[in-house]
């Protein structure tokens, strides 16, 4: 433990650490990465009633959201998110989508796992994949904050992650700033599973940073339940209201 602790010490002289939210100084004798005031304002998707099916936080006297009581036969079994996509946590997640910010996948996979274990009880899952990116993105940036947070929440629920399951087929329009009737055209065939082998027969927990409209989670989860996945959970870092 002392050894650690001054390893800790000397890792934060070299790299003195952030506020994940806040992006204020922490102390440099400090392990954690969110200050105190951060930690008691961050709006956590558990504090509110959610959704049995999406996660998404609904009023008190609902099980499920209007969507998910209308939309037939939902490929997934359920959609696991840690905080609501506002304020803080909104920006937060902003900063992750660029590689400097990679670091950030350790607080949201802790966070998220807890959230996960709470909501998938007795679920034993065999795999971790992520949602993949756009291939313009990844020949542009050569970084994938999802395929970050999956392989960090992997590690920390002690589950295997499967690398490259999925692919993208084709260009197209980012998802941030269309609607939720595009969003579900602009998905729709375009995903693959590229190694069905892989998990057939396989309970899957598929990850992404931000949950808005669900058409990703959609699309993706009825592909792998198209290749025999035996059943497909859902997580991300942050939902939309």
């Amino acid at each position: 433990m002392y050894y650690e602790n001054i390893f800790h010490l000397l890792l934060n002289v070299l790299f003195p650490p952030r506020c994940v939210f806040c992006r204020r100084w922490m102390p440099l004798t400090s392990s954690d990465r969110v200050c105190t005031a951060c930690r008691n304002e961050i709006t956590y998707c558990m504090s509110y009633q959610r959704c049995i099916s999406c996660g998404k936080p609904i009023d008190e006297e609902m099980k499920k959201c209007d969507f998910c009581r209308v939309y037939p036969n939902l490929p997934f079994e359920r959609i696991c998110s840690a905080y609501v996509y506002e304020g803080k946590a909104k920006e937060a997640l902003k900063r992750f989508k660029r590689e400097r910010y990679q670091g950030y996948a350790q607080e949201f996979a802790e966070y998220l796992k807890a959230v996960v274990e709470y909501d998938c009880t007795n679920v034993k899952f065999d795999v971790v994949i992520s949602v993949p990116p756009r291939p313009e993105r990844m020949k542009k940036e050569g970084y994938d904050q999802a395929r970050c947070l999956a392989k960090e929440l992997a590690g920390r629920m002690n589950v295997t992650y499967l690398e490259s399951v999925m692919r993208q087929k084709e260009k197209r329009a980012k998802q941030s700033g269309l609607g939720r009737a595009a969003r579900m055209k602009n998905v729709k065939g375009n995903y693959v599973v590229r190694k069905p082998e892989e998990i057939a027969g396989k309970v899957v927990l598929l990850v992404d940073d931000i949950c808005t409209t669900r058409a990703t989670f959609l699309e993706c989860a009825k592909m792998l339940k198209e290749a025999e996945a035996a059943a497909v959970y859902c997580a991300s870092a942050a939902t939309t209201i």
